[in-house]
């Protein structure tokens, strides 16, 4: 009995930290869009050690043929990101970018 009430804890322990570490979401708007939005441009920043290390950058004016044409930027750290980042111990901590064009 005393070791199910040990696992169940653990369990109950392992849940909470899992809903503490929720899904994050970043959005920049340049301004309301006036035309019908392309697809986003989907990329993924590598970062390290738990965002503190090096990191790649994204230019978001080179994929959008100028900064007058950037409608939106999404950064987002989705749950496949957190699997990502959990499982190597905050080694690597993948952030998902969405970059939408005029």
């Amino acid at each position: 009995m005393f070791i199910v009430c040990k696992f169940m804890k653990n369990i109950v322990f392992i849940l909470i930290c899992l809903f503490l570490g929720s899904c994050a979401t970043q959005t920049v708007n340049f301004e309301k869009p006036k035309q019908v939005l392309q697809k986003p441009t989907y990329y993924k920043k590598d970062t390290f050690l738990l965002g503190m290390g090096p990191s790649t950058d994204i230019n978001a004016s080179k994929i959008c043929n100028g900064s007058n044409n950037i409608y939106k930027v999404d950064a987002e750290q989705t749950t496949s990101d957190l699997v990502i980042a959990w499982a190597t111990f905050g080694i690597y901590t993948p952030r998902s970018i969405a970059i939408y064009c005029k």
